[in-house]
Parts: structure tokens; sequence; C-alpha cells
């Protein structure tokens, strides 16, 4: 995520939600002490802190506790920030969920194997993983069966009966996508393609910029 990003997705954050105390912003002009107080909270089991909008200057390697879901906005330029940025959740071993949210735009300065795996229509899963495990793990992996219902948003639509369970964040989303899809199935009025300005378009990849 741009730091330009973070700051617009904070700041209709808090204009939506103006006596919200649980959400908070870190990029790479964010005090250190702030940055520290927000790592602190973050590795607290009863923070109030609940949602962080960030850029990579956050840290890596932390370890994030009682989280559950992550939001990645934008597309990382490697496969390895996308394990370090899905990494931060899921510490404690419970299920988790990674969101990714992105336009067709930010696929154009990335790595090749992270442009297949955002667009595979297989796995996502192991299309991530086969630049970190053998070919034999990931022939195991993917001749296990019972991993279908818990593995990414292309293998659940495979799931069948009542084994796929859904995080809340994925509730969240569904219901909001299907509230507008309703809504807009009668209007008729085409919409323009949202397409970044020349800054946003030309500027060299930096996930802090």
């Amino acid at each position: 995520m741009y730091k330009k990003d973070a700051s617009n997705i904070y700041s209709y954050l808090k204009t939506e939600l103006p006596e919200c105390d649980m959400l908070d912003m870190c990029h790479s002009e964010t005090p250190e002490e702030k940055k520290t107080n927000i790592i602190k909270e973050l590795q607290t089991a009863d923070s109030q802190l609940k949602m962080v909008i960030a850029t990579s200057a956050l840290g890596m390697g932390i370890d994030v506790v009682d989280t559950h879901s992550v939001i990645l906005y934008g597309v990382p330029k490697h496969l390895t920030d996308i394990i370090q940025e899905i990494g931060r959740v899921g510490r404690d071993g419970k299920s988790s969920v990674a969101m990714l949210l992105y336009n067709s735009y930010h696929l154009n300065k990335v790595d090749p194997d992270v442009k297949e795996m955002y667009k595979t229509q297989n796995c996502r899963r192991l299309s991530l993983l086969s630049a970190f495990i053998t070919k034999h793990e990931l022939d195991d992996l993917q001749s296990n069966k019972e991993r279908v219902c818990s593995c990414c948003d292309l293998c659940s639509a495979l799931c069948t009966g009542s084994a796929r369970s859904f995080a809340p964040i994925e509730k969240f989303f569904s219901s909001n996508i299907n509230d507008e899809e309703t809504a807009s199935s009668g209007d008729s009025e085409a919409t323009e393609p949202y397409v970044p300005d020349d800054d946003e378009a030309t500027e060299p990849y930096n996930r802090d910029v």
C-alpha cells in the first residue's frame, strides 16, 4: 500500500466513524514513538486497538496477537512480501483470512510469479507456495482434498455441504457485495472504470512512498 493510499483510507474511515477510537495508521512519516505504541498495542491481547491502516513501515516479523484477518490493498511486488504481510495474522495457529483488494493496474510493476498468483484460476495457495517448497511437497498439498474448504477463494468455491465456514470479515464483505449488487441490478447507467492519475500510474513501485 502506498502512503497516500493509507492516508486516504484512514481519513475516510475517521470521517465515517468519527467517534471510533479503535483505529490507527502507520507509515514512513509516523513518529517513532507512535509507531512503537502501535506495535505494543498489537502485541497486547486485550488492546483497544482493533484496526491499523499501514504500509510496510509498520515492520516485518512482529508477533501480532489475537488477530485473524488482514486486507492487502494493492499488490506487493514480490512473493516474499506477500508471505510477510499475510503472515502477521494467525500467529496463534487459529484459522485466519487474508483478503486481496486490487485493481488491474496494480499488477503492472510486480514480479511475474506475483501476477500469476493473483490471476490464477486454480489455487492461490499452491501458486504462492510454489516458490518456497519442493515439488514433492506441492504434490502432497495438492492431493490433500481436505484442504479445499479452508484454502483459498478458488478452492472454497468447490467446497460443498456444511464444511465451508466463513470468517467474520468474509461474511461482512459478502453481505455488502450482495447488497450492492441488489441495489444496482436495476440501474442501467454505465460507470467509468477507475484510472489512476499520471503520478500514481508512473511512479516507481515502493510500498511506502
